[in-house]
């Protein structure tokens, strides 16, 4: 059996999943509470979306799960196997030995039921089924965005100051009037969330600003830094209005975003093997 090296076992934070590519394949990490190790498709395999490292991790009857951050069904992180409908993944063995979290290149052996393997690739529009937000996610993020959208310039400002701040390497990326960058930002992020209802159709144009992106320079290390700042940015501009559940849809909605983005442009969730 053969090995992929993949993160350092301390650097997997608890109870949360991390994306990796493993021999061209995109693979959810997990270390729980109790310090075991799973390994799953990143893929969610109703909607073809590169998603389940950012499930929520849970439980059930003592079975070790994951669920779905986009329609909550949860996958026996075991067997790989969905609880709440026909469907499932693979899974994958994998060690955590002298402190490296090591995954295997091939899929564990699977019940019958189970589907193939899918890899890391962002499906075509004829190999994946219609991807949409639930409602609820997606009237939190326009709502809000409607809310932010008249203070265009100053959250844009606040958002590159955020992202130069935490992530100082991105700065030397931006060359031009940072007021106009900030309006092209604005603009374009108000495309998406308006066309979230048909965010499938949408995927192909934003598959092609991310290949885009290659070119200047921008790497998938930089997609985490990009949504922290963007988070923050929101949280400061909505203020009170910054519920839970408003953040849990925008971290959802950048999630599903930048894994699309990242695996379609460098064919893994970050410029490395990890991404958290």
């Amino acid at each position: 059996m053969s090995w992929v090296d993949v993160v350092e076992y301390e650097r997997l934070p608890s109870d949360r999943g991390a994306a990796a590519l493993v021999d061209g394949r995109a693979v959810a990490v997990f270390r729980l509470a109790d310090g075991s190790v799973y390994a799953i498709d990143h893929v969610e395999p109703f909607t073809g979306v590169p998603v389940l490292a950012r499930g929520l991790v849970g439980s059930q009857d003592g079975v070790p799960t994951v669920a779905s951050p986009l329609h909550k069904q949860r996958f026996d992180l075991r067997s790989g196997s969905c609880l709440d409908a026909d469907a499932s993944g693979s899974t994958y063995a994998v060690t955590a030995t002298d402190g490296v979290v090591r995954v295997a290149t091939a899929p564990s052996a699977l019940p019958d039921t189970t589907t193939t393997a899918t890899t890391a690739t962002v499906p075509s529009s004829s190999d994946r089924q219609e991807f949409r937000m639930t409602p609820a996610q997606i009237d939190l993020v326009q709502t809000s965005f409607t809310a932010v959208e008249p203070l265009a310039e100053p959250a844009a400002e606040l958002f590159y100051g955020r992202l130069f701040e935490i992530a100082p390497d991105t700065a030397p990326l931006f060359t031009g009037d940072m007021t106009a960058q900030g309006r092209k930002l604005m603009t374009t992020l108000g495309i998406v969330v308006r066309g979230l209802e048909g965010l499938d159709d949408l995927m192909p144009t934003i598959v092609a600003l991310a290949e885009r992106h290659v070119g200047y320079g921008v790497t998938a290390a930089h997609y985490e830094a990009v949504g922290a700042a963007l988070l923050w940015t929101l949280e400061r501009g909505l203020g009170e209005a910054y519920t839970p559940d408003v953040a849990e849809a925008w971290t959802t909605t950048y999630g599903v975003l930048s894994d699309a983005m990242t695996t379609a442009a460098y064919g893994t969730a970050t410029d490395s093997q990890l991404a958290s």
